[in-house]
């Protein structure tokens, strides 16, 4: 199945259709070259792999686009891949209020990239926006205390536990 975008909800559906493999439209980048953005394998996350496992890539756009263009109903695929584990490391910092103590203020940002993308992308802006706010208030002692996370994977963001 041809799809946009991933996620849990799409994976969900692809699972309830017993799709036996999905291909994601890529978002090029003007820096991409074909070689980077040539069937990019998709990592599956874990809460979708309780759902059960599909095997899938991801294609350029203008890949897609011919491919739609055609008129294409069905795609043969040989598809060979090799599971394999990551660990993720985050990095937690925490600032004690001054006035209100127990109550906290969580920010976060992923400090991980993605295959086709580069960090300056996806997401060094959000880790070095977290690092200024950060240092902003060590020398500005916030009221509420302030944790901040950088997350080694995306995964982690909306999920950390502090």
């Amino acid at each position: 199945m041809l799809i946009n975008t991933l996620d849990f909800e799409m994976y969900k559906e692809l699972c309830r259709r017993n799709a036996s493999a999905f291909i994601v439209i890529a978002a090029d980048k003007w820096y991409n070259t074909d070689a980077d953005t040539d069937l990019v394998p998709r990592m599956l996350r874990p809460k979708m792999l309780e759902l059960g496992k599909i095997p899938g890539f991801s294609i350029r756009s203008k890949d897609a686009t011919e491919i739609m263009g055609l008129g294409a109903e069905k795609i043969y695929l040989e598809l060979s891949e090799a599971e394999t584990e990551h660990t993720s490391r985050d990095i937690l910092a925490v600032i004690p209020g001054t006035e209100f103590n127990d109550e906290s203020i969580v920010l976060t940002a992923h400090y991980d990239s993605v295959l086709v993308g580069t960090g300056s992308w996806d997401n060094a802006s959000g880790a070095a926006t977290l690092m200024y706010i950060y240092r902003h208030f060590l020398e500005n002692p916030p009221r509420r205390t302030m944790r901040f996370i950088w997350c080694g994977s995306e995964e982690q963001i909306g999920r950390a536990h502090v």
